[in-house]
């Protein structure tokens, strides 16, 4: 009885710790510094192929350091056997570790696996509006990653990055929410939260879970200590009240910051979805264009190798020139006398 006390006070100080996390996170929910795509890329392998690396290079030589030092106390030093068994298990998996990094290095594929948020899809629609030759991806490619995002704007906004769509009563709380005129801080986030419950229970049930053991356990305690005591009804009842909305409150505080967060971040991504929207449309309008501007020349092509063949089968001509000026081409035929 005397670790009861001592548990729910750790209880409580762990939930004001993650209820503090929360309000930063909160804080800091912002759209992140508008990138173009070139520059995201550049990043990217920046991370890929050298701070990865760096990680993963100091680990693996960390267990050959480690499996080397094992196996040379156990042939040389006399060490017990199952010393350099040991080692040479760990300086296998370190080569494993090390292989693994560098099939890993200069991988292809960057930029596919960039445009996989709004963000970044929207930069490179940018990309492909101002530069369509020198693009990697199609309008096409970024609708279909975009629309993917779309299906998990939801689970995102809730933190989960694993892969499946959002749950549709999980999207109608956030969507609901966030299209609300007058926020509702308690009831709106409580309602999310349920959302989040529902649809990932083992992943969100357990500050009710917790709250309810706490609840249970200072029960107990205060059975232990009443008992015998001629105490007024109405004191004890206040006192329970008291006792208990000190341990529901900063989980429910921690589920109501827990939703405000979700909600946040659902409005900055449905506003980065509608941007990334207009920025695709504006590429595919150029798309078009290209597609247009190459099917007439194409046409022109048609139509000037058709002349050529012609004047070849009627011998009319020697030779000719073809002298291009920008967009401009001209043809010079030089006849028979």
């Amino acid at each position: 009885m005397v670790l009861l006390p001592v548990l729910i006070a750790l209880y409580i100080g762990i939930y004001s710790l993650m209820v503090l996390a929360e309000i930063g996170d909160i804080t800091g929910a912002r759209r992140p510094k508008e990138l173009s795509f070139d520059d995201m890329r550049q990043r990217e392998l920046k991370r890929r192929n050298v701070i990865v690396p760096a990680m993963q290079g100091m680990v693996s030589g960390l267990i050959v350091s480690l499996s080397v030092s094992l196996m040379y106390g156990s042939l040389v030093g006399g060490e017990d056997e199952w010393m350099f068994w040991v080692g040479l298990v760990m300086f296998i998996l370190g080569l494993i570790v090390l292989a693994g990094l560098l099939s890993r290095l200069h991988r292809d594929g960057v930029s596919r696996s960039l445009a996989n948020n709004p963000f970044a899809i929207g930069a490179a629609a940018s990309k492909y509006a101002s530069e369509p030759q020198g693009s990697e991806l199609s309008p096409d490619f970024l609708r279909d990653r975009l629309n993917r995002w779309k299906r998990v704007t939801a689970r995102r906004s809730m933190n989960i990055w694993s892969d499946g769509e959002s749950p549709r009563y999980l999207d109608a709380a956030l969507a609901q929410d966030s299209a609300a005129k007058s926020k509702k801080w308690i009831y709106g986030p409580i309602r999310i939260y349920l959302a989040a419950i529902r649809a990932y229970p083992i992943r969100f049930i357990w500050p009710i879970v917790w709250s309810a053991v706490a609840l249970i356990a200072w029960t107990v305690l205060g059975f232990h200590v009443i008992h015998g005591q001629d105490i007024v009804w109405y004191r004890l009842v206040l006192v329970t009240l008291v006792s208990y909305l000190v341990i529901l409150a900063p989980a429910t505080l921690y589920v109501i910051l827990r939703g405000i967060l979700a909600r946040s971040w659902y409005r900055i991504y449905s506003q980065a979805n509608i941007d990334a929207s207009e920025r695709l449309a504006a590429a595919v309008r150029v798309e078009q264009s290209v597609q247009e501007q190459n099917s007439a020349r194409r046409r022109r092509d048609a139509n000037l190798d058709a002349v050529l063949e012609h004047l070849e089968k009627c011998g009319s001509w020697n030779r000719h020139w073809m002298l291009k000026l920008g967009r401009a081409e001209f043809i010079l035929v030089i006849r028979r006398g």
